[in-house]
């Protein structure tokens, strides 16, 4: 009996020659369609349903299982990536932060990836970051450290944005930076970066799975109790007014930050699936259902 899953995680999937941002971090659409061709050669393909069905115990998973996820709820996936898996027959799991669909914000997250993909030379961003934020060092001792895709700068500059100040500073520091670097009216951006109602909508009907990536897309090991009950009910009352099956409820934990309470909140509200980013393949009987680790799209041919 196999119990494995590779389950797969995408973000940006675009043209990205032909795209106003050429420099961001994603995955071109021929090297996604290449990658497709790959995993559908060597994989075979599964649906959200049919691993929440084998957590049940009532599906046995193929040999070599995969699943594709797409996180953020991205044009993208609606332009380029719908058209690829409905071509050759396949489904992936969405997950969708609903201040992007129904406020038109956009993601603190994304602000700070298309800062950097305006600015190649990190230099001026340190330079004026160095400025404003009388912690610079000391957050560059603790954030400036390089990853597996980004050098020390760059991973310092996320870090500083993303968690490292409270969520009131970096968020205007982040917008300061955005109508610098970038100079766009935010609310038009994000009509043109996240995907509306009406194209999830159509997502369902092709049968893709759309799933939870909460209200705000904050980090959810930080927040309250209060505030992660806020951030499951009003994208779970989001997903069910698109249409989305109750009883195949799945989240993907923003940043993939979640602790104990995160957990049984989940559980209690009928989750059938929770995604982190742990990079490993995913094993029905030694990961939990809300626990479920995912492999990047940059570890597979493209």
């Amino acid at each position: 009996m196999n119990t494995a899953i590779t389950i797969v995680m995408y973000h940006y999937v675009r043209d990205l020659a032909g795209s106003e941002y050429p420099d961001i971090k994603g995955l071109d659409i021929q090297g996604f369609r290449r990658q497709l061709d790959f995993l559908s050669r060597e994989f075979n393909m599964v649906t959200t349903e049919e691993v929440i069905a084998a957590y049940a115990g009532e599906y046995e998973l193929p040999p070599k299982a995969a699943l594709l996820t797409f996180d953020d709820g991205y044009s993208d996936h609606y332009e380029f990536v719908l058209p690829e898996l409905v071509k050759r027959k396949l489904t992936g799991a969405f997950f969708v932060p609903v201040k992007t669909v129904v406020d038109h914000e956009v993601l603190d997250v994304n602000k700070i990836h298309f800062i950097l993909a305006a600015t190649p030379d990190p230099t001026t961003l340190l330079s004026w970051l160095k400025e404003r934020v009388t912690e610079y060092d000391e957050m560059f001792e603790l954030y400036g450290k390089p990853s597996r895709f980004d050098p020390a700068e760059i991973v310092f500059i996320k870090g500083l944005l993303q968690k490292g100040l409270p969520l009131e500073r970096r968020t205007k520091l982040a917008s300061e930076l955005f109508e610098r670097c970038v100079g766009r009216d935010l609310q038009e951006f994000s009509r043109e970066l996240y995907m509306n109602e009406a194209q999830l909508k159509e997502m369902l009907a092709a049968g893709m799975h759309i799933g939870s990536h909460g209200y705000h897309h904050y980090w959810w090991n930080k927040l309250s109790e209060s505030e992660q009950v806020f951030e499951m009910d009003e994208s779970i009352s989001f997903l069910k007014s698109l249409g989305v099956p109750e009883h195949n409820l799945t989240v993907c934990y923003p940043y993939g930050a979640y602790n104990d309470t995160t957990l049984e909140l989940a559980k209690a509200k009928g989750v059938k699936l929770g995604f982190t980013t742990v990079v490993e393949e995913a094993d029905i009987q030694q990961h939990a259902c809300l626990e479920l680790p995912r492999l990047n799209t940059n570890d597979f041919p493209q």
